[in-house]
């Protein structure tokens, strides 16, 4: 039997983005009677969703940072679902993945699947080890968006890297003393790695790359959040691909 956790959230547009996920089971609590609220109790429901109406008080002794509503979330923890080879053969010439080497802070994390649900990555790769869970912080800070963003687990991050050049994909580190991004060849089938927070890509990731990248700045820090380089050079990638121009 599958064990279980459970995951609280109280944005109220993380609410309304796991509302809309297929299978998704938990209890929806709600402290109030605005239009809002009841739509949001209607699509619960639709959704097959327990949903209980509380006092505020009890809503805060469930969910301290709640305001008006909270959604509790089960998880149930299975086995490992798809492979990133599989993934790899299902997807196009110009799919994009985003490796992750060991993000560990969970709002920086949800805001990097925020922008791979925008920018319509095909996987995020992360290591089982040493990164950040998907939890609630992580699922708010994506404004929910990580409900919709295929997440691939791997052992070793540096065997996923050869693995994606194996199947056609160019993998490129974003490095501070890398190419500049927007003079280095970024379409096709491409992977972007992203580095923890504190000391970047790690040698040996950086060392299995097809080559390293970087965001030209001229400001007084020494860097970008790494969600915003995400962001930044999530755009480059797609603008070179001529995905911005689609339908």
């Amino acid at each position: 039997m599958a064990a279980k956790t459970t995951e609280v959230l109280t944005s109220v547009r993380a609410i309304q983005e796991a509302l809309e996920v297929e299978g998704i089971e938990g209890t929806l609590y709600i402290a109030g009677d605005t239009p809002r609220l009841s739509e949001m109790g209607r699509r619960a429901r639709d959704a097959g969703l327990r949903v209980r109406r509380v006092s505020r008080k009890e809503l805060r002794v469930r969910a301290p940072a709640a305001r008006d509503c909270a959604f509790e979330i089960v998880r149930r923890h299975r086995p490992a679902g798809e492979s990133l080879e599989s993934v790899l053969l299902s997807e196009a010439c110009d799919a994009l993945f985003l490796v992750l080497d060991h993000v560990t802070d969970p709002h920086n994390y949800g805001a990097i699947l925020r922008c791979a649900d925008q920018f319509g990555v095909q996987a995020v790769v992360v290591a089982e080890r040493r990164a950040a869970p998907l939890s609630a912080a992580a699922i708010q800070s994506s404004a929910g968006t990580a409900h919709h963003v295929r997440i691939v687990s791997v052992a070793n991050l540096a065997s996923a890297l050869n693995l994606l050049k194996e199947h056609g994909v160019w993998v490129y580190a974003a490095d501070m003393d890398g190419e500049p991004a927007h003079r280095t060849k970024l379409s096709g089938r491409t992977a972007i790695v992203l580095g923890s927070e504190g000391t970047g890509v790690s040698r040996l990731v950086s060392q299995r790359s097809d080559g390293r990248v970087r965001i030209p700045t001229h400001g007084h820090a020494d860097s970008l959040n790494v969600s915003v380089a995400c962001g930044v050079l999530l755009y480059e990638i797609r603008r070179q691909q001529g995905w911005l121009d689609r339908e």
